[in-house]
């Protein structure tokens, strides 16, 4: 289990949910992968755009089945006791290198959750 988070000023983490093999837990219930809906990468509204000289503000929404939404801000997201960490692409687009990661991870097994659905309906 990896347990990822917001870390406000460089000094105070703020958990948003934990990466298990089976899912996630957020806010002390447990997910399974086959309940999250979707994920939607944002870069911000135009406003907060324009306050902030240009630069794009990175985020995601996590959808899960009974409606909760899961808000990732890209620029400080990081796992528990680390800070976050930028690679290259990082650099141009302000996401950490955990956004990127738990990103793929789970659209990763969105994408799995759907090809063993339609396979079921194939008979096969």
């Amino acid at each position: 289990m990896t347990i990822y988070g917001h870390l406000n000023l460089n000094c105070f983490f703020k958990e948003v949910f934990a990466l298990t093999e089976t899912g996630i837990i957020y806010r002390g219930k447990e997910y399974k992968w086959n309940e999250i809906q979707k994920i939607d990468r944002s870069f911000g509204s135009v406003l907060l755009t324009l306050f902030m000289y240009g630069r794009r503000y990175p985020g995601a929404t996590i959808y899960l089945k009974d409606g909760t939404k899961i808000r990732i801000n890209g620029r400080i997201f990081t796992t528990k006791g680390e800070k976050p960490k930028f690679g290259a692409e990082g650099f141009m687009t302000s996401e950490s290198k955990a956004f990127n990661e738990v990103i793929e991870i789970i659209e990763n097994r969105i994408e799995t959750k759907a090809t063993e659905h339609a396979n079921q309906g194939d008979g096969g």
